[in-house]
């Protein structure tokens, strides 16, 4: 299942993120349309068109003119034209730039007009060019405003303009050495920005001029990080006023841009379902939607029908008072199957297996499906090696059962694969079985081996006078065996669930069990560290609830901070740790750092668990969140779904890794 989700991820990233191009040419399937471009909006919104009537000549360029022109990014060349396929000049490209900082007023109350080659064609760019001089965006010396651009030039003046640093690592390109060195820099954190890209030969072309067409497919890859909100996320409910993303709505701008696998498309042609990024404007309004119409359904299959599959989805709700309802599909006749991974048919598929559906224009194009896996375990009795396969096995309830294994079933015995026809009488195994047949088998010991066996492992389960490992099959204790806890004499009792364990079994009895407590780490927010009649005390605020926990400290617990020992009492308030706890009591306390990065939520990404925050005058700052991070507005702990593109937050963000964030103002919808 996983292979599909990686391709249907990096389908959606070539269409989201295809101002990072490489610029060789035509993309996008397109559908030859000619004529006016519409600016459309939902119904009872203003709409408007486009007054560029050429943008045939380069049809996957059209959402993004589309955007940079609805930004106000771009211009015309006059007589409705846009001329995508013409050379962009230097002028016009910082010009762009200029426009994507927000910075054009500026640029228009510059009156000096810079002494430079060509200046006279391109006067109306001369506040634009000065401006970007003063900020250290160009040398005004080496300009040639009238001149086309090079791919070197816009590269390192994205880079720039987006305040990155040079970045001092060897260029891949084959063609690296045509760059210059003291430009190498701007090129590789522009490539790491994904600003820009290579071509699939390999090379970089530096030299190689850009179309007005690349050049607005650039602009719109700087413009969101500079001037718009970005969210990217499914498309969840559609009003005429709204759309919401995920579980955030998002009010309409009065014109907004809607592209739909690269074809300009109306917002009534947008569906439920769609894979999308939106941009804001600077009101907080979606101005632009960029879509994929393909999207994906996870299920159980319920019922099975020529040409028909219907299908349970997976509910997220936690209510299990409402099930999820069926829906039914049109398969199409090229449907693509797998299942377990390997390729299969139609006829292969069976009722209760877990699929995932690739639904595209109403109609399912693939299918992965898993068959439902079981798992049992129990000691084997019988062994038959001829046709078929097969094995009599005694569960830990006492009863006894025949399975048949698959034609490839694989039998493992200390991490080796074995033959079927080496499986023993008295064996304890722990078997796979899919659709009725046994597809693995896990030695977990040869009790009919001479002398004594040692099983390690996981407890899984304690009973009364048993002990069971990674869900093995449950091994007696001997009467008088002999039982130790991190080295100290212990009883069954003191024994836990998820510790780990060594036993050594003779006659089919236990009769030493070696074990370790389970260590538990918790990652939260101190909220309190006390000391009270001589025992310390932590509160700590978790992911799992609104509340925090209260743990008592070991009498040997330690604190450090970045690997130095810390007293217990420097431990602040806010502080956001990872806990050792041992037993229910606290051993360790370490706090991460203490970094604090206060800011806006420019992007958020909810499937890679990504986004990333900007302080006011500063550069955006990336984060993945890690798991169990804690998130907090007030007093509420919230899921990652709950936070929105525009929360302003403090969060504990150190090595692009964010351990905690607390919401401090929501953003109003």
């Amino acid at each position: 299942m996983m292979k599909r989700v990686v391709a249907l991820i990096t389908a959606v990233l070539m269409v989201l993120t295809l101002p990072a191009v490489t610029l060789a040419g035509s993309r996008g399937r397109g559908r030859g349309r000619s004529g006016q471009l519409s600016m459309v909006g939902p119904p009872g919104r203003t709409q408007r068109t486009l007054p560029f009537d050429d943008m045939d000549e380069s049809p996957w360029a059209t959402g993004y003119v589309a955007r940079a022109k609805a930004r106000g990014l771009v211009r015309g060349v006059g007589q409705g034209n846009f001329n995508p396929q013409a050379a962009v000049r230097q002028a016009e490209v910082v010009a762009m730039v200029i426009r994507a900082l927000d910075l054009e007023d500026e640029a228009r109350k510059i009156e000096d007009v810079p002494a430079l080659p060509g200046i006279q064609a391109v006067r109306w760019a001369s506040g634009y060019l000065a401006l970007a001089g003063r900020r250290g965006l160009i040398d005004l010396d080496e300009l040639k405003p009238n001149a086309s651009a090079s791919r070197l030039l816009a590269a390192v003046l994205l880079a720039k303009a987006a305040g990155l640093e040079p970045i001092d690592e060897e260029l891949r390109f084959t063609d690296a050495r045509k760059i210059p060195k003291e430009l190498a820099g701007y090129i590789a954190a522009a490539f790491k920005a994904r600003l820009i890209s290579g071509y699939e030969d390999g090379s970089f072309k530096p030299e190689r001029s850009l179309s007005r067409a690349e050049m607005a497919a650039l602009i719109d890859r700087l413009a969101d990080r500079e001037v718009g909100v970005t969210i990217r996320g499914t498309i969840t409910v559609m009003t005429p006023s709204h759309i919401t993303i995920d579980v955030t709505a998002y009010p309409l701008a009065e014109e907004i841009v809607v592209t739909i696998d690269g074809e300009h498309e109306a917002y009534t042609d947008l569906e439920v379902g769609f894979v999308v990024k939106v941009v804001l404007d600077g009101e907080g309004d979606v101005a632009s939607i960029t879509a994929v119409s393909a999207r994906e359904v996870e299920g159980t299959i319920v019922a099975l029908a020529p040409g028909e599959i219907r299908v349970r989805p997976e509910d997220d709700d936690d209510d299990d008072d409402d099930e999820a309802p069926v829906l039914t599909f049109t398969v199409g006749p090229n449907v693509t199957i797998t299942l377990n991974d390997a390729p299969a048919t139609w006829d292969d598929l069976q009722v209760g297996d877990e699929v995932e559906l690739v639904i595209a224009a109403g109609v399912v194009t693939e299918i992965e499906a898993e068959s439902k896996v079981q798992h049992t375990a129990g000691i084997i009795i019988a062994v038959h090696t001829g046709e078929p396969l097969h094995l009599k096995l005694l569960s830990a309830r006492g009863t006894d059962k025949t399975l048949v294994a698959a034609p490839g079933v694989v039998v493992r015995h200390n991490d080796q694969v074995i033959a079927f026809a080496e499986l023993l009488q008295g064996d304890i195994v722990r078997l796979t079985i899919s659709r009725q047949l046994v597809t693995a088998v896990r030695i977990v010991a040869r009790l009919t081996l001479a002398g004594a066996t040692t099983v390690t492992g996981q407890i899984t389960a304690l009973g009364q006078a048993t002990v069971t490992l990674d869900d093995g099959y449950p091994l007696r204790l001997s009467e008088h065996a002999v039982i130790t806890l991190d080295g100290q004499t212990a009883t069954l009792a003191d024994l836990r669930v998820r510790d780990q364990a060594t036993l050594t079994v003779r006659g089919q009895l236990v009769q030493t069990v070696q074990a370790q407590a389970r260590v538990t780490e918790l990652l939260g927010i101190v909220s309190a560290l006390v000391r009270t009649d001589g025992v310390w005390w932590l509160s700590l605020l978790t992911a799992a609830g609104n509340q925090p926990i209260r743990l008592e400290l070991a009498g040997t617990a330690t604190a450090s901070y970045r690997g130095a020992p810390l007293a217990l009492d420097a431990v602040a308030r806010e502080d956001t740790a990872k806990v050792s706890v041992r037993r229910d009591r606290v051993t360790a306390i370490r706090i991460v750092d203490r970094t604090l990065v206060t800011g806006m939520i420019m992007v958020i990404d909810f499937r890679a668990g990504t986004l990333s925050v900007k302080p006011e005058n500063e550069q955006a700052i990336p984060g993945v969140l890690v798991p169990g991070a804690v998130l907090v507005y007030g007093e509420t702990v919230l899921t990652m779904r709950e936070l929105s593109a525009g929360d302003v937050v403090s969060a504990r963000l150190s090595d692009g890794k964010i351990y905690s964030l607390r919401v401090i103002t929501k953003r109003t919808p």
